[in-house]
């Protein structure tokens, strides 16, 4: 090891910019040969709104969680906590005031504010990422220090092409800076991808609704699943819960009924014939709906009997939807 620290070797920094510059320069003071080559970038999510109101402190496990709060919201007399040095540094070079610092994993920063917590009016606000490192929020709770944590951005792995991977490879070292860079490094750089979707692909959807459906969606408003049954659960689990109501109406895909189960919610059934084409009317679906009403399924083109809802015929469900205050999940 004494060898190996006098020997001038090439260090790989995975660190995202801008920080990746700052740790260059400080393994070239050291003596060494840096490699900037970040296997994570930051996107941060748009129309974030930042809600101070009843918060005494801020608490940043990362620089990059500074810097992005930092672009967004120009309050800087609020108290921070921050793990480690860097994030502290950051947040002292982003205006802020009063920095509070904790060495360790955001179980330690977690330990010291809640030694602290006897001068807090207010609850804690986290800003951070869409997958972060750790539970900051939980392990605040389990101090008896009251938190919420407030999603400000995503990382997403680059790419590396052919030619920078072959010159990596002749690294001595890699600097790692996340659990998620080392599980980047480990995936073959590409393989570890944000649950949403990569940001390339939902701009690419959003593009390809804008182009051929002329419908204006962000990116940031896309979730890209593995497929319409994944999809239908996602929804239903996010907008239900035990004591709703479902309406489906039948004939109908056979899962339908399963997932809204599954959520504790309650599936009602509303029968169609042929001299509909097996398809809802305004007035039925109007007599289905109760108070806990929450969902109504639209199936179109319906699995199993094939109708198609017209355009106007859809407008007149979505206007008692909308009269009645009905979310739609269209299949």
């Amino acid at each position: 090891m004494g060898r190996m620290a006098r020997r001038r070797q090439k260090i790989w920094i995975t660190r995202a910019q801008p920080a990746a510059n700052a740790t260059a320069e400080r393994v070239r003071a050291l003596g060494h040969d840096a490699m900037i080559a970040p296997l994570l970038e930051v996107h941060a999510l748009e129309d974030v709104h930042v809600d101070l109101s009843g918060v005494a402190a801020l608490a940043f496990t990362s620089a990059n969680g500074v810097r992005t709060y930092a672009d967004i919201c120009a309050e800087r007399a609020i108290r921070v906590f921050a793990v480690g040095a860097a994030t502290a540094q950051a947040a002292r070079a982003a205006g802020f005031k009063l920095v509070l610092s904790a060495d360790g994993d955001v179980e330690a920063l977690a330990e010291g504010i809640g030694q602290r917590r006897g001068e807090l009016r207010g609850v804690v606000l986290h800003p951070g990422a869409l997958e972060p490192a750790g539970d900051l929020a939980g392990a605040l709770e389990k101090q008896g220090v009251a938190a919420r944590s407030l999603i400000l951005y995503e990382t997403a792995p680059v790419k590396l092409d052919a030619e920078e991977a072959s010159q990596l490879v002749l690294a001595d070292a890699v600097l790692l800076h996340s659990p998620r860079a080392a599980k980047a490094l480990a995936a073959g750089f590409t393989k570890y991808t944000p649950a949403a979707g990569i940001p390339e692909l939902r701009s690419a959807i959003a593009d390809k609704h804008k182009r051929e459906n002329g419908l204006t969606y962000k990116p940031s408003q896309i979730i890209v699943s593995c497929g319409g049954k994944h999809s239908c659960f996602n929804v239903i689990f996010a907008t239900c819960e035990e004591g709703d109501e479902v309406i489906i109406p039948a004939p109908y895909w056979l899962s339908y009924p399963e997932m809204v189960k599954m959520a504790g919610a309650k599936p009602v059934i509303v029968q169609t014939t042929d001299q509909t084409e097996f398809k809802l009317t305004p007035d039925a679906l109007r007599a289905a709906i109760t108070p806990r009403t929450r969902l109504f399924v639209l199936n179109s083109p319906s699995n199993p009997t094939g109708s198609v809802y017209t355009p106007a015929e859809v407008k007149a469900l979505g206007d008692v939807c909308v009269e009645k205050n009905v979310l739609i999940m269209s299949d």
